[in-house]
Formats: structure tokens, sequence, C-alpha cells
């Protein structure tokens, strides 16, 4: 071997350092930022005579900093060379060499100047991934970072919030994960989650950057990123406080319903000189599954479910509002028939002259837009409850509902996931 090899520009000691103390130096170079000198130091170690598992670690290591140089044609060539490497199938460096790949194109999709590349380079990085996660290399977090970044940006929401959460729970500090998770809620319209998980990401990484020994470029496109979170923050907050000027519901029409509830207590005389207010009722966290009542009622059935279904008259409800506390009644628009508390703490569809204290509700409305819509009979909530395994979740794939759930009333309700937006219907 050489015995004048360089690391950068520091000489070896007298005795040669062994392969593995120069790979790790190699790798502070690049986590430094320090590209060329990671580059340089690499060839120098490549002219030796080296095994084929460190020379393809070493050619991969060449192909990320040409990338992080925007030098792209040089990594698409280094690349290549990888790829003609002969290594054992299964073996550490094997794997580590797939994960390095899924990283290569992963970053080269970022960027890509044209859609159809974009989609290329995601493709390949997501084959490369689903190989290394299939050969036992799951501790990479990067890995679940790429994927979380192609899910979100191909608005499969759902899985990328599970990759995100995958890096984070392998790398709590780095802000790649918080970030993605921010970008989804966002667009998942979550306002509230979003500027948490915004701060979250900024603060890991201006802890990073004032402790870190990077160089200075990579510690300006940090300053760069912080900058661009906070302006993305300041977005996702607006979005908030505008939610919080949505009341209990969104008031759509002008026309005001004239006609007055009387019971037979004088007490329960009610005037609902209020403004029609026609909405549909949704998940909050999954907001294409609405309330729907199917065609053919049928006469103490409590025939309410969650569904999938393109918004229909079957899943317009008009809140009558009764006060200014937000109680009110929930009259299904086509029928007219009201919602009720039936005898087993369950809900039914009931005609609004039937039981008038069984059909009062209060809306309550949290600041992000979430909603929880409580009988005023035992104060209990309107719960979706699934009937697979009993558990209280939605069984989603890609955002989408596996079977209708039914709709209870339930002490508590599992946050987001029972919880309601009122949509209007123009």
């Amino acid at each position: 071997m050489n015995r004048n090899l360089f690391i950068g520009e520091y000489k070896t000691p007298k005795t040669v350092k062994s392969i593995e103390g120069i790979i790790s130096d190699l790798q502070k170079l690049f986590h430094q930022g320090h590209y060329d000198k990671c580059i340089a130091s690499a060839d120098r170690l490549l002219e030796n005579s080296i095994s084929d598992e460190t020379r393809a670690s070493l050619l991969c290591r060449k192909a990320l900093c040409y990338l992080r140089l925007c030098k792209f044609k040089k990594g698409k060539e280094t690349m290549k060379q990888v790829l003609t490497v002969p290594t054992e199938t299964g073996s550490s460096t094997h794997r580590k060499i797939t994960a390095q790949l899924a990283y290569l194109y992963g970053d080269w999709a970022r960027h890509a100047d044209n859609p159809e590349k974009k989609k290329k380079y995601e493709d390949r990085c997501l084959e490369w991934i689903d190989f290394s996660l299939k050969n036992g290399e799951k501790g990479r977090y990067f890995l679940f970072n790429y994927l979380g970044d192609i899910m979100c940006d191909r608005e499969n929401y759902e899985e990328a919030l599970k990759a995100y959460n995958r890096a984070i729970r392998r790398e709590p500090r780095d802000f790649w994960g918080y970030r993605g998770l921010a970008n989804v809620n966002f667009k998942m319209q979550n306002f509230a989650e979003s500027v948490k998980y915004y701060d979250q990401a900024i603060k890991v990484l201006e802890e990073e950057t004032i402790t870190s020994n990077k160089c200075d470029s990579v510690k300006l496109q940090a300053f760069e990123d912080i900058e661009s979170m906070k302006e993305s923050r300041k977005i996702a907050l607006e979005s908030l406080s505008a939610t919080k000027q949505e009341k209990q519901v969104l008031v759509v029409c002008i026309e005001e319903a004239q006609t007055t509830d009387t019971d037979t207590d004088e007490e329960e005389k009610v005037s609902s000189n209020y403004p029609k207010e026609i909405v549909s009722i949704h998940s909050f966290e999954f907001p294409d599954l609405a309330v729907n009542v199917p065609r053919f009622l049928r006469s103490g059935e409590t025939a309410i479910r969650v569904s999938l279904k393109e918004i229909s008259k079957s899943q317009q409800f008009e809140i009558r509002k009764l006060n200014d506390e937000g109680d009110c009644r929930i009259i299904h628009d086509s029928t007219g028939l009201a919602l009720t508390v039936d005898g087993t703490d369950g809900i039914e569809l009931s005609p609004l002259e039937q039981s008038l204290a069984s059909q009062t509700w209060r809306i309550e409305t949290r600041q992000d837009g979430a909603s929880a819509i409580i009988s005023n009979v035992n104060q209990k909530k309107l719960c979706a409850i699934y009937e697979n395994d009993k558990k209280l979740r939605f069984l989603t794939k890609k955002m989408k509902l596996n079977e209708a759930g039914k709709l209870a009333l339930q002490d508590t309700v599992k946050d987001g996931i029972d919880m309601w937006r009122l949509n209007s219907i123009n």
C-alpha cells in the first residue's frame, strides 16, 4: 500500500492507517461537508489493492459527494462503476451499498430538472429501498425519510406519515423526519400538528448547526433550511388562525328557518331563528370518510355508517342551532329525520317531533377545526366503532376505508380518529 496516502490535507503517521480507519476519516469528511477532499482521498485509496467490497463502498461515497456538489454526470458515471463491482449478496457491505444506492437515487430525484426524470429516479430509489429492507437493512433512517418524501410527493399521506415516524424512531436527532411530518400534516390541513412538527424540526437543526464542526457551506445550507421552515411554519400558523374563525359550522345559506320546535313542557320551547346550515360530517383525520345514511331505513335500526361514497344527499345534514352555547339538532336533509340517542347509548334517526330531549347535541370545535359532537342527554360523544377486532381505528390503505364503520356514543374519543370536521355544502 502507498505509504504516502493522504486523508484530505493530512499525512498519515509513519505506520499506515488501517483501511477501516481511513474509511472512517472519509465519512467524517463527508458529514462535515468537505466533499472535494473526500473524493480526493477516496481516489488515492482506490489506487491501491483493496477488497471489492471496500472498493464498492468508496465508489458509493464518491458518487454521493458528486451529487452534493451538483456534478450529476460524474455521479452517474461513478454509480455505474459501483454496479460492476462484485460483492457477496447478503453481506453487511452489500446491504450498505444497496442502502447508499437508494440514497443516491433519492438525492438525484430531489435535483431532477423535469417531472419525468424525477419519477424515474424516485422509482429506482423505491426499488433499492425495498431491496434494502427485504435484506435486513432497517437501521438506516434515511431510507424511511426518502420513502416519506416520495409518498408525500405522490399524495399517499398515510404511508408518508408511517415512514417519517419510523425514521424518527431510529434517529430522533435528525430534522428531516420532523420536517416531513410537518409538510404532510400541512397538506392534510392538520395545521396545529404541522406547526408542532415545524417547531421540532427547527429546534433540532438549530442545535445541530450550533454544535457541529461542519464546513461553512453546509452550515449556510442549514440556515437556509431553517429560514425556509420558519416561513412554512408561519403559513401553517396563519392557516390555523383562519380555522379559528370557523365557529361550530359554516353558514352557506342566508335562508332562515321560521319553524318553532315545541314540546309539552313550556321550557322546551326553542325558537330556531338561526341561519340554516347544511353540512357534511367528515372524519377529521381522514377527510375522505363521511357520515352516510343508507337509502332505505329500517325502523328501530341505527342506520348510519361511515363510508367513502362521494358526497350525496345521503350525507347532507342540517345543523339547526338552538342557542349560542353550541346546542343544536342534527337533521338529515333528505328525510328530515333527526339524529337521536336511543335507549342503549347508541344513535338512530327518528322523526324530529319524537323525544326532543334526546335529539339535542352540543358541538365543541377546537382551534384546529376538529369537532366533538356530544349528546346533551348523557354527555357521551359521537364515535366511530369498527367491527373488525373491535379496535377503535380506521382500517385504511392509502386513505381508504376497508369496511364501513358504525357510529355510536362513548365516554371518550380517540383524539383525531373520532373527531369530526363539519364541511359546508354549497
